[in-house]
């Protein structure tokens, strides 16, 4: 998407550059041409420009691993990339299910990328599966502890 977007860009450019050398624009229409190149150029910055500053909770060495990693997983195993609204928001969720703990934190990440999680998700402290079995033709359930 986005080289397309840098291709159809260039190839206004061209266009109207041709255009302006042959004498065929007027000041108006200069006008509205640089007026589209600004519209282009924001929208470029808001869906595209990857250098957009993220505000990592925790600054450690650990922490930003852990984080990069994260988002590596996710790329290689669903093939998402986080935009730089919905990585603040990731983050804002991480610190909020970790109980603003770093150590929490990385804990989840790595615990949501051994379970092949989409998402980072509070670990259940009292995991329990109810299974049925059948005695005399009735159903029981059992519950099952893991520790």
């Amino acid at each position: 998407m986005k080289k397309k977007f840098i291709k159809n860009y260039n190839n206004l450019q061209i266009l109207f550059n041709k255009l302006n050398n042959s004498g065929k624009l007027s000041d108006a229409d200069i006008d509205i041409f640089n007026e589209i190149q600004l519209n282009f150029y924001s929208i470029y910055k808001k869906e595209f420009d990857t250098d957009t500053n993220i505000q990592l909770p925790w600054t450690d060495e650990d922490f930003k691993t852990a984080w990069e990693d994260w988002k590596k997983y996710k790329k290689q195993q669903f093939k998402f990339t986080y935009r730089p609204i919905g990585e603040k928001a990731a983050l804002n969720d991480l610190v909020k299910v970790s109980d603003n703990n770093k150590d929490k934190a990385i804990e989840l990440i790595k615990h949501a990328r051994g379970k092949t999680w989409i998402g980072i998700f509070p670990i259940k402290q009292n995991n329990t599966k109810k299974t049925k079995s059948k005695k005399n033709g009735k159903s029981d359930i059992e519950e099952i502890q893991y520790t």
